[in-house]
């Protein structure tokens, strides 16, 4: 066949010079481009080498990309779609690495279940190396009493362990926790279940300031500690942010801030605009003093729309229409279920006007 003219060149020393490119690079990269084998370069300009090298680099990473999702798919049980979206994040050519992590799980004791949550969630773990990054852990907490199937259990649910160090993150996080609540070894295990924080993360920097807040507020230690152990998760986010807005914005006092986290300590991980919204609506709209609020903590996190307000609305017509006459507390008007607010509230009236405007209040549409 007779070459084209960019194969031939234009005459000049830049056609030749392209001419012996393109046939270096037709002989070298498309023939022996199946097996991804670079060619000797020495004569070849610096644009040209460039560009061999990201096709090179290229190629390369589409192979690995192609075996991993195949891999995910045949070993591991992926949908194609779950498959495509983990490659960007692991490679591996081949299958022994992988085969190896997954025959460490399955030696010990991880369902197939199990191990298939385990990818999903850290498909990093198919290139560990499982006598290396993986057995050191198991057995601390084989150690700790900690059986297989049970730590098969919390792993799969909790692997963010996985990824620490163990000797500087879980033992000095275990050690810690376990000297600070002075609790058993399973007490630690039941805390990372209901908060991986306390052994992925630097638990002690998280706590070190909610601990100072509730000291201040004269919380006494005894109480700190037994919420910590109760509900680890509400010392892992900020209540820096809430003493202020209670305290600054609604004149709480640090007793107030203390009885309120005795009575509910979940309330402190409310953010600062559900306070504010919440406070704003029982001391400006209903006018009730920001005290009582802090007697009874759990109502700031009743939703605003969904119960407040329309609840509200309909106390506000029964009154004007003398239906009503005894005060209600804010425990019997919000605390209680649809159910009971309804046969309190509503049915006893028989007035279809007064279900129409609290469903309207709610929002819902008949």
């Amino acid at each position: 066949m007779k070459p084209s003219r960019a194969e031939q060149g234009d005459g000049d020393g830049d056609g030749d010079g392209y001419s012996m490119i393109f046939s270096i690079c037709k002989n070298q990269l498309f023939i022996r481009g199946s097996s991804r084998i670079l060619p000797s370069f020495k004569d070849l300009p610096n644009y040209c080498l460039i560009s061999l090298a990201i096709r090179y680099i290229s190629g390369k990473a589409a192979d690995e990309h192609s075996f991993a999702t195949s891999y995910l798919i045949n070993s591991c049980g992926f949908s194609q779609k779950a498959a495509l979206a983990v490659p960007k994040r692991v490679h591996f050519q081949a299958p022994e690495k992988p085969d190896s992590v997954i025959s460490f799980f399955e030696d010990h004791g991880f369902s197939q279940t199990q191990i298939r949550t385990l990818i999903k969630r850290i498909p990093e773990l198919l290139t560990y190396d499982p006598q290396k990054n993986l057995l050191p852990k198991f057995q601390f907490f084989y150690g700790k009493g900690v059986s297989r199937p049970k730590l098969a259990s919390i792993l799969s649910s909790s692997p963010s362990l996985l990824q620490s160090s163990l000797d500087n993150r879980i033992i000095p996080s275990f050690n810690y926790f376990k000297d600070l609540t002075d609790c058993d070894d399973d007490k630690v295990i039941v805390a990372y279940k209901q908060c991986n924080s306390v052994l992925a993360n630097d638990f002690r920097s998280l706590i070190t300031p909610n601990l100072a807040v509730l000291r201040e507020c004269g919380v006494p230690e005894s109480n700190i500690l037994s919420k910590l152990l109760e509900h680890p998760r509400l010392f892992a986010t900020s209540n820096v942010k809430f003493k202020r807005t209670v305290e600054e914005e609604w004149g709480w006092s640090n007793e107030e801030i203390a009885l309120a986290f005795g009575k509910s300590p979940n309330f402190m991980r409310l953010s600062e605009h559900k306070i504010k919204a919440a406070m704003s609506f029982y001391v400006n709209k209903m006018g009730c003093k920001s005290s009582c609020i802090a007697k009874c903590p759990v109502l700031l996190g009743l939703s605003l729309h969904k119960r407040l307000i329309p609840r509200w609305s309909l106390l506000q017509v029964l009154l004007s229409k003398g239906l009503i006459k005894k005060e209600i507390s804010l425990q019997g008007l919000f605390m209680c279920d649809e159910k009971k607010f309804l046969s309190r509230f509503v049915t006893p009236y028989e007035d279809p006007y007064m279900l129409k405007l609290y469903e309207e209040k709610l929002g819902v549409s008949r």
